[in-house]
Order: structure tokens, then C-alpha cells, then sequence
């Protein structure tokens, strides 16, 4: 199982009692709150207004707006924005406008970067041996200043590191990922319950 997979099952044991309760629901203009009775863990509540979605909770607090919305004179609902996309946070990041941090640096996309500038250079076993000594196995490159500053100051040879500015060294948060599968399974939830409702007699 993926590390994507299993942040999946984490999330459906997460919210597995959950229970929609629609405060407001007056076309774009929507309260849903996502609660298990009796407990507070893991609520959530999905706010939208045209051309904005706040998702706040009881892990992170995000808020997306469609701007062009307005100038486009596109649809001004943001529920359409996140269905039929899949599981796309590169896609959805691009629209935060506000709340709790939605990538962190991390170790790891530093260490992947730096061995995909070594594929791509094509380097040898010896310059390989240094980078790894220097850089990948370096357990003090905790922090993202630090990183950059190992990348600047690093050389072997003739080699050196350029463009490292350019790099991004950060990943999606755990609260970032986990707010965007609640506000998934959040929209399905309303789309069962607005569909469970029989419409008025014309």
C-alpha cells in the first residue's frame, strides 16, 4: 500500500461516523458541518459564498477563492471547482488564499532533488559518493535555509550546484492533504443528501 493509500484509509477511519448537518443552504451560499455525534474528533465545516470555499475544522483551517470568477463571469460556485478532479492538490493549491500553511519544507524533496540534478548532469561514481556524503546523508539539513546553504556552498571539481533558487524543497502538508479529502467527501455527502431530497411538486 502507497503512502497516498494509506492517508486515504486513514481519512475514511477518520470521518467514518461522521453526519452531515446542513445549516444553510441557499444556492451558492452553504454552512455543512461534519461531525460524529458525541465527540468533536476530526469535525469539519465547509463554508462557501460566491467564488470562495473556507474549509475550518479540527485539523486546519484553508480558505480557496476562484478569482477570476467575477471577471470571467464564470459559474460562481467553488463545489464544481474540486468535483470530477481527482485527487489533485498541485491543482487546488493554486487557489488558497488564506489559512494554515499548505506545504512545509522537507528533507526528503531536498534529497529528491538533488539526485535527480545528479541524473540529469550524469554524474560519476565519485562525484555520486561526495553529494551523498556532503548532502543526502547530512542529518543537519533540518531546515530549508539550511539546505540551500549546503546547496550553495557544495562543489566537487567543477561541479556545482546552479539554479538551486529555482528548487522547490517542500511537500503538501498532512493537514493540507487531509482538509482536501474532507472537502471531497464532504461535497459527496451534500450531493447524497441534496439528491435524497424529492423535489417540489411543480
Amino acid at each position: 500500500m502507497t503512502d497516498m493509500q494509506k492517508a486515504a484509509a486513514r481519512f475514511a477511519d477518520d470521518v467514518s461516523e461522521h453526519e452531515l448537518e446542513i445549516i444553510l443552504d441557499q444556492g451558492v451560499h452553504r454552512h455543512l458541518l461534519f461531525k460524529a455525534p458525541g465527540h468533536s474528533f476530526y469535525w469539519f465545516e465547509i463554508v462557501t459564498w460566491p467564488g470562495s470555499l473556507v474549509i475550518r475544522g479540527d485539523v486546519s483551517d484553508h480558505a480557496f477563492s476562484q478569482q477570476t470568477t467575477f471577471i470571467l463571469n464564470l459559474a460562481e460556485d467553488m463545489l464544481p471547482y474540486f468535483r470530477g478532479n481527482g485527487f489533485n492538490p498541485s491543482y487546488w493549491v493554486q487557489k488558497v488564499r488564506g489559512g494554515e500553511g499548505a506545504k512545509r519544507y522537507s528533507p526528503d524533496a531536498f534529497r529528491r532533488q538533488v539526485v535527480e540534478e545528479l541524473k540529469t548532469y550524469g554524474a560519476d561514481a565519485q562525484l555520486t559518493a561526495a553529494v551523498r556524503e556532503e548532502l543526502l546523508e547530512d542529518s543537519d539539513l533540518r531546515t530549508e535555509e539550511a539546505a540551500r546553504e549546503a546547496l550553495d556552498s557544495f562543489s566537487a571539481g567543477d561541479f556545482r550546484f546552479h539554479d538551486t533558487f529555482e528548487w522547490d524543497l517542500t511537500e503538501f502538508t498532512p493537514q493540507f492533504l487531509w482538509c482536501l479529502r474532507a472537502i471531497l467527501w464532504g461535497i459527496a455527502r451534500y450531493d447524497e443528501a441534496k439528491a435524497d431530497v424529492p423535489e417540489a411538486a411543480s
